[in-house]
Formats: C-alpha cells, sequence, structure tokens
C-alpha cells in the first residue's frame, strides 16, 4: 500500500510543520535547466519523476514546470550536520536560521503551489531507493544529485537504476567534477559499464541510453 504522503499533505496533518507556510520563500539552489535536458523532458513526457538529492528545491520546481509530470518524489536526508563539508560550499549555503533546511523545502513547495505533487522523502539515497522499491514504485526519469563522492554516486546509480521504469530516462547532475575523490564524472562512466549502458555529458548535465536501442 502506497503509504506517502504529499507536502500537502505533511503541512496540512502534521502539526510541527503546519506553520511553514508562514515562512519566506527562499528560491536558494542550483538547476541546471539545459536545452538537451528540456527537450528529453518533452519527449519523453515522463509522469512519475524521483529526484535524489533535493537542497531546497530548486530542481524539484523545475522539473514540476513542465505539465506532464504528475508527481515527484523528492529524497534527501535535509540534513545540515549531515553535509559533506569536503563537496558543498560552505559559503553557498543558506544563513542559519531557526528553522530547518526541510521546512524551508517544504514551504518552497507550498509557494510555488506545486505541494500536492511533491512527494518528500526523507531518507538517505539509498534509504529512499529500498523504500521506494518496497511500495513497488517505478519511476520515467531519475536524477541522480545527491552524495557528489565518487563512491556515494555509484551507490546511488546501483540503488535506484531497478526503479527505471522501462525506455525512461536517468540523468544527473555535475558532470564537471572530475576531482577524486569527488568525482561526479568517474562514477558515473564506471555505473555505465557495469549496467551496460551509454553515458554522454553535456556541461554539467549527463544521461544514460541502452547500449542497443536508446531508451530515449
Amino acid at each position: 500500500m502506497n503509504t506517502r504522503l504529499t507536502a500537502y499533505d505533511i503541512i496540512n496533518t502534521v502539526p510541527e510543520y503546519r506553520g511553514v507556510v508562514g515562512l519566506s520563500y527562499d528560491s536558494h539552489g542550483w538547476v541546471d535547466g539545459c536545452p538537451e535536458w528540456t527537450d528529453m523532458i518533452n519527449r519523453l513526457q515522463p509522469k512519475h519523476v524521483a529526484e535524489v538529492g533535493v537542497w531546497l528545491g530548486m530542481t524539484t520546481r523545475y522539473i514540476c514546470g513542465f505539465p506532464c509530470v504528475e508527481d515527484i518524489t523528492c529524497v534527501d536526508h535535509w540534513d545540515a550536520q549531515a553535509l559533506d563539508k569536503n563537496s558543498i560550499d560552505i559559503a553557498q549555503q543558506p544563513a542559519n536560521r531557526t528553522f530547518t533546511m526541510y521546512e524551508q523545502f517544504l514551504t518552497n513547495c507550498y509557494h510555488a503551489e506545486i505541494w500536492k505533487k511533491v512527494y518528500p522523502v526523507r531518507m538517505t539515497s539509498v534509504e529512499g531507493a529500498k523504500y521506494c522499491a518496497a511500495l513497488g514504485l517505478t519511476f520515467d526519469m531519475i536524477w541522480i544529485d545527491a552524495d557528489h563522492s565518487t563512491k556515494g554516486v555509484k551507490e546511488d546509480i546501483a540503488a535506484w537504476m531497478p526503479l527505471l521504469a522501462p525506455d525512461s530516462l536517468m540523468c544527473g547532475d555535475d558532470w564537471g567534477w572530475q576531482t577524486e575523490p569527488y568525482s561526479v564524472r568517474n562514477a558515473v562512466i564506471e555505473s555505465a559499464a557495469k549496467f551496460g549502458m551509454k553515458v554522454t555529458g553535456i556541461g554539467n548535465f549527463w544521461w544514460y541510453t541502452k547500449q542497443e536501442g536508446q531508451n530515449i
């Protein structure tokens, strides 16, 4: 049985989060939004999307801007204390506040009016994949942008690949990261070989296609 709650449900039914509607909107974040990705989304028309690594939801809002997207499962621990200080620019983090990253994500979804189709999953990437698998979920597009270590990216791709529906899109951010132990590019390339996929990167955007008979 699907027991997931939308951001709308969480804000309206969980007492500790009802006050987030009074917080200010914060657009801080990153999103590639490159023409190649936009073209793929328009061509594939994904209905069910998983976003692995969310931050404050800028990419969430970008994806939700496509009318074809019916729901997006957003997986993140939203724990500032757990951030890898070697892979995140501390200066780029939101200023210290009396509320959490998770609360800011929820309020951003509220202000952007996407809260009814956003399903937050407050877990690590691998835990989130197991949770979604247990619910029998599959996705038309999976966006990988969580742990940026080489080891972490490989683990995330391996965990989420089984949840990718046939003829769907596995893609992600930070193709430009090439310095070990934070080489997203090496992790993506090695994982492509493991799963028999072809990888293409443009700018910071990367994506997989099947080696024989492309899936996009």
